[in-house]
């Protein structure tokens, strides 16, 4: 049986269970909804961006360009109203739980554990973390005035108990004084290493673990192309995927210790077979000034 829970979104005035530009592009999510585990509650996301300044763009689809309007709040202009919600499929309710105010102005995570549902909140300028639950308002916080940054990443327990990466200014000057500093993106902390990928250029993307104590950076990925990560919970075992321009993808499971592969998952052997007999053009990469 469907159940309609929201009847107030409109187009580039309410968004409910998806997010507006900025979350999408800044917290790189936009599915913003999550079920409980007992099913009883959904969690979801209000966008309201009814005052969000809007932006033109033209598509040239057909012969004549249509205009294509969105919500785009650029920098000094209004952002979207966010609020967290939990609709109760018992009481066929919806309640709000967390409003944006100056403290709480980021809601980057929304999770369920065993004990309920865990939000993580940042300030305005991304310096202050506090997480809440359900039942529990803000009360845990974590100043990050020193680094003036955060990275946003945590992990939730099945007791409820938290995992909050922290950045030591040990571990960041190790970042900042490699070569890999063109465009990191954290990926897990599995154990003693923090796993991440970096986008070389254009068509090549790599994956990355370094030692959180030691700052020794090992790369993980072998072949050219794009590579991305999965790491086991326990940092026993990692995934790498690997795929290139006229090379089908390729998964493999490694060990962590070791870094050798034990198994392939998908090598795509029928399709590669098949791309052989075919006469495909030639494709050349280059980059110019």
């Amino acid at each position: 049986m469907l159940t309609q829970i929201t009847f107030d979104g409109k187009k580039n005035e309410v968004i409910n269970g998806s997010t507006d530009w900025v979350y999408e592009e800044e917290f790189e999510f936009t599915k913003a909804y999550s079920w409980s585990p007992d099913s009883r509650y959904l969690a979801y996301y209000r966008f309201d961006e009814s005052e969000v300044p809007e932006y033109i763009m033209q598509k040239w689809e057909s012969l004549y360009p249509t205009d294509y309007r969105y919500k785009y709040p650029k920098a000094g202009e209004k952002n979207a109203q966010v609020e967290i919600k939990s609709y109760d499929f018992q009481q066929n309710q919806s309640i709000t739980l967390y409003q944006q105010n100056d403290t709480t102005y980021y809601f980057p995570l929304v999770q369920w554990d065993s004990k309920g549902l865990q939000v993580l909140a940042l300030d305005r300028s991304q310096r202050t973390v506090t997480i809440g639950s359900q039942k529990k308002r803000f009360s845990t916080s974590v100043e990050m005035e020193d680094y003036g940054f955060f990275l946003p990443h945590l992990l939730v327990g099945e007791n409820g108990s938290f995992q909050l990466f922290r950045p030591e200014k040990s571990v960041v000057k190790a970042l900042e004084n490699t070569e890999l500093d063109k465009d990191l993106r954290l990926k897990q902390m599995a154990g003693d290493w923090i796993y991440f990928t970096q986008t070389q250029n254009a068509i090549e993307t790599a994956c990355y673990r370094m030692h959180y104590n030691t700052g020794k950076i090992e790369k993980l990925s072998v072949e050219k192309g794009q590579n991305s990560l999965q790491v086991s919970e326990s940092g026993n075992f990692y995934i790498l995927s690997n795929s290139a321009a006229g090379r089908p993808p390729t998964v493999t499971l490694h060990d962590a210790k070791t870094k050798k592969p034990i198994r392939t998952l998908e090598d795509n052997l029928k399709l590669r077979q098949e791309l052989q007999s075919l006469v495909l053009p030639e494709q050349k990469f280059f980059q110019f000034t």
